[in-house]
């Protein structure tokens, strides 16, 4: 049912509440975000789940047209970036300064990633008896992780249709993947007849214009499948899974305000409150 709502659904409901709401209405992205926000924020702020940036946009034009006051939508930045330079949201719009939230508030507070691989990797230490340093670690994750993001730019920009999601980390090489291998996986798992050769070379075009650090390339699905690889892979860790160390940023993100507070969005979401009259946020939960 979720999935059939559309974007002027989502601006009827905004609609419907505003009047009955004094505070500040935020809308979310998607169900993690929403999660996460609601565990740190005040009960005068009404959070309404998004259910994709698409419908979430819509809503915000929507809005913005009908001077809807009292609302902000935050998404993701996701690659508007290199496939829409310059590109204008609409006022009422909050946008991640990396590709999205989770990658804002990992790179902004690296000790909850330091924390989380610690943890993972301690086994191997104990182990072997040699330190593992965690940033280490986490370069190489993002590393890995960016080397997909030229392939999903240019399956956007060129509308190739190429099927990426869940794309499998596990039959690529830890370190330094190379473009063909990345062209031929993607290839694998499509129906497509875009040739392996003209793929790479839409990559390898794409690679060498991008001009940004890998932080602004990675989302945080990709991330956390290819820190699994890392771990698994070259710290020898036995039994992780993406998932389960999403899970765990997300338990750990729950009980750490400090993390989500270093956000230019946290920061942001709270002024607007302010101008409500009401905090957002509950920091320190």
């Amino acid at each position: 049912m979720r999935e059939s709502l559309n974007h002027h659904t989502l601006f009827n409901t905004i609609t419907l509440v505003r009047p009955e709401i004094e505070s500040l209405i935020l809308v979310t992205e998607g169900e993690d975000d929403h999660f996460v926000i609601k565990n740190h924020s005040n009960e005068k702020l009404y959070i309404i789940q998004g259910n994709g940036k698409g419908k979430s946009l819509g809503a915000a034009t929507l809005a913005e047209e009908e001077s809807i006051s009292g609302v902000t939508f935050l998404v993701d930045s996701d690659y508007d970036q290199f496939l829409f330079p310059g590109k204008i949201y609409p006022s009422n719009v909050l946008v991640s300064n990396t590709h999205d939230i989770f990658m804002d508030i990992a790179l902004k507070s690296t000790r909850l990633l330091d924390s989380l691989i610690q943890t993972k990797v301690r086994s191997t230490v104990r182990r072997t008896g040699n330190p593992i340093a965690t940033h280490a670690v986490m370069n190489q994750s993002l590393s890995l992780a960016a080397a997909v993001a030229p392939l999903r730019i240019v399956n956007e920009r060129y509308e190739l249709d190429l099927k990426l999601s869940d794309f499998p980390f596990g039959e690529i090489p830890p370190i330094s993947p190379s473009i063909e291998r990345i062209a031929s996986i993607a290839l694998a798992r499509s129906n497509t007849s875009t040739p392996e050769s003209e793929l790479s070379r839409m990559i390898r075009e794409e690679k060498s214009t991008i001009g940004v650090g890998v932080e602004y390339l990675v989302g945080d699905h990709d991330f956390f499948r290819a820190l699994a690889r890392v771990l698994v892979k070259v710290y020898d860790v036995k039994t992780v899974t993406a998932a389960s160390l999403f899970d765990s940023f997300i338990t750990a993100l729950n009980r750490d305000c400090a993390a989500i507070m270093e956000t230019d969005w946290y920061s942001n979401i709270a002024n607007l409150s302010k101008l409500h009259g009401h905090a957002a946020f509950s920091c320190p939960c």
